[in-house]
């Protein structure tokens, strides 16, 4: 019988399954970055995350570590639930092997609100600009086969 070799490369999905499967915290939690420690702050009945110039990254000694220690201790650690059932068997260490979900982190949340918010700023005849070259942008046509 012919042994196969499978190498797992990443992991991907929507932030719900990636929490899942890498026993970390919800979207909103404290330290919900994967790959970053940026804390969150609740203020206005709202998680916030403050911008910083100078981001503390996570690397793959962190995140084996801080998992480790929030399994250890049963408790959350810096976003960490606990250790990650793919850990063991991933070829690309994590976090550096997350693939966040373009659609469902970008298009459907993120980007809108910006887009909200951008629009909301601008003058009613900035709006019409704005609207005037979003209708006439030119999309690549995709084709399947």
């Amino acid at each position: 019988m012919k042994l196969l070799k499978l190498k797992l490369l990443t992991v991907t999905g929507d932030l719900s399954a990636l929490r899942s499967i890498l026993n970390f915290m919800a979207h909103n939690g404290y330290f919900s970055c994967f790959f970053c420690y940026v804390r969150g702050i609740h203020r206005g009945g709202k998680r916030q995350y403050p911008y910083k110039e100078l981001v503390d990254m996570r690397t793959h000694r962190h995140f084996a570590q801080d998992s480790l220690t929030a399994s250890r201790l049963q408790r959350k650690e810096k976003g960490y639930v606990g250790v990650s059932v793919i850990a063991s068997i991933m070829d690309t260490q994590l976090p550096h092997s997350i693939i966040i979900d373009y659609a469902h982190s970008s298009l459907l949340r993120h980007a809108k609100a910006m887009f909200k918010e951008l629009y909301k700023s601008l003058r009613p005849s900035d709006r019409k600009v704005v609207d005037g070259a979003l209708v006439s942008q030119r999309f690549t046509r995709l084709i399947f086969y």
